[in-house]
C-alpha cells in the first residue's frame, strides 16, 4: 500500500490501491483543516477498502507516509497480521520535524519489518530505538530494462530524441524526476550557463501542478540566459527513461531532500556516472568519487566543475554498469526480500498454531 490511488498491474499481478476521497466545497480549500481533513477521509477510504476484503490477508505492506498507510498499519496490528513499513524519503523517518511525527513513530513501532532504502534512514531508526527490525537496501533495479547500449546505439536514441540538436560529440547531462523546486531542475540550468557550449541539458518528468510556476520559471532563465538551444525539456511521465538515460552522457542529482534517489541507480545501471549534491549517507552511499562520478554542494561553480571532471569517466561506461549491477540487481534484493516477507509470515502462522 502506498499513497497512490489508481488500481494497475505489475508483473502480471493485479494492484489494488485505495482510492483518496476528495473533500467537498470550503473544505477542500482551506489551509487550516488540511491535515484533519486528509487524515479523515483517507481512514474512511482505507476502512471501506478493508471492509471489502474478503480473501485471507498474509501480510500487510505500505511504503512512504500517508493517512491510507497510518490506516493500513493499524488494521494489520489489530488483526495480528505481520507488517512491513518501508520507508522511502525524509518524511518517512521517526525522527522527522512533524506535526505527525507520533502517528509515523506508531506505525514504525507496530513493524515487524523496516526497510530503509538508504544508510541515513537506518540510523534515525536506530536513534529512535527501533534500528533491530531495520533491513537497509538499496531500491531494486531490473537488469532487464536498465543497462548500457552499444555507442551506435545511442546515437540512434539521440538523433530520435532530438531531432540532430545534439550531435556525438556534445556531451548531454541528463535531470530525471518531476519538475519541483525539491528535484533542483533550475539549479541545473544555472550550472549548465558555467559550463562550454558543447554541454546540453536534457531534463525528464512532469511538474506538479501546482509547481507549473516552477516550470515556468525554468523556461524564463533559459530564454534569458540564452540557453533555449541547449536545454531541452520533456515535461512529462516517460515510460522509457532507460533509453533516455542511453542517450545520456552524466546525470545529474542536485535534490535538496531524498530517501534515496532512484534514479541514480537506474543511470548507474546504464554506465551514466552521477554527479549528485552530497547528502550524507544517501548519495555519497552511493557514489564513489572518481569511480561512477562525483558528489558535491550546491555551490554552481563548484558542482560545474564536478562535472568537467566526470566527463573522463564516460567512456568507463561498461565498468560502471557492471559496479551498478552487483550492488543494485532486483533478483539478488528480491530474493532476499521474499526470504524476509516468507520468514514473517511462517512465524505468524506458528503463534497461531501454537494458540
Amino acid at each position: 500500500m502506498s499513497s497512490h490511488n489508481s488500481n494497475d498491474r505489475f508483473e502480471g499481478i493485479e494492484i489494488k490501491r485505495i482510492r483518496h476521497i476528495q473533500p467537498l466545497g470550503f473544505l477542500s480549500k482551506s489551509a487550516r483543516f488540511n491535515v484533519p481533513i486528509d487524515a479523515f477521509y483517507g481512514i474512511i477510504a482505507s476502512i471501506a477498502y478493508f471492509m471489502s476484503i474478503r480473501e485471507k490477508v498474509d501480510i500487510v505492506h505500505t511504503s512512504g507516509w500517508s493517512w491510507n498507510v497510518f490506516a493500513a498499519s493499524l488494521w494489520a496490528r489489530i488483526n495480528g497480521i505481520p507488517l512491513v513499513r518501508e520507508l522511502t524519503s525524509m518524511r518517512d523517518q521517526p525522527m522527522v520535524q512533524s506535526k505527525l511525527k507520533c502517528f509515523i513513530r506508531a506505525t514504525l513501532k507496530w513493524a515487524d519489518l523496516i526497510v530503509a532504502i538508504s544508510p541515513y534512514l537506518q540510523i534515525k531508526c536506530n536513534e529512535f530505538g527501533i534500528g533491530s527490525k531495520v533491513w537497509c537496501r538499496p531500491n531494486p533495479i531490473s537488469v532487464r530494462k536498465f543497462f548500457p547500449l552499444p555507442l551506435d546505439e545511442k546515437n540512434k536514441l539521440r538523433e530520435a530524441f532530438f531531432n540532430g540538436e545534439i550531435s556525438e560529440k556534445d556531451i548531454l547531462i541528463l535531470h530525471v524526476g518531476r519538475i519541483r523546486p525539491l528535484k533542483n531542475q533550475l539549479f541545473s540550468l544555472k550550472v549548465l550557463n558555467l559550463l562550454p557550449a558543447k554541454y546540453h541539458l536534457a531534463m525528464v518528468g512532469p511538474p506538479y501542478s501546482l509547481d507549473d510556476h516552477y516550470l515556468a520559471s525554468i523556461k524564463e532563465y533559459a530564454e534569458k540566459a540564452s540557453l533555449k538551444e541547449r536545454v531541452h525539456i520533456i515535461s512529462e511521465n516517460v515510460d522509457n527513461v532507460d533509453e533516455y538515460m542511453n542517450a545520456a552522457d552524466i546525470l545529474v542529482f542536485p535534490s535538496t531532500s531524498e530517501g534515496l534517489g532512484t534514479v541514480m541507480l537506474e543511470a548507474l545501471m546504464c554506465g551514466l556516472p552521477v554527479v549528485a549534491n552530497f547528502l550524507p549517507k544517501i548519495t555519497d552511499w552511493i557514489i564513489k568519487d572518481g569511480v561512477n562520478g562525483y558528489t558535491t554542494s550546491l555551490d554552481k561553480k563548484e558542482f560545474a566543475d564536478k562535472i568537467l571532471k566526470t566527463e573522463s569517466l564516460i567512456a568507463h561506461r561498461s565498468e560502471i554498469a557492471d559496479m551498478a549491477s552487483k550492488r543494485f540487481d532486483s533478483n539478488a534484493i528480491d530474493n532476499e526480500y521474499i526470504k524476509r516477507i516468507s520468514d514473517l509470515i511462517s512465524n505468524a502462522q506458528s503463534k497461531v498454531k501454537k494458540v
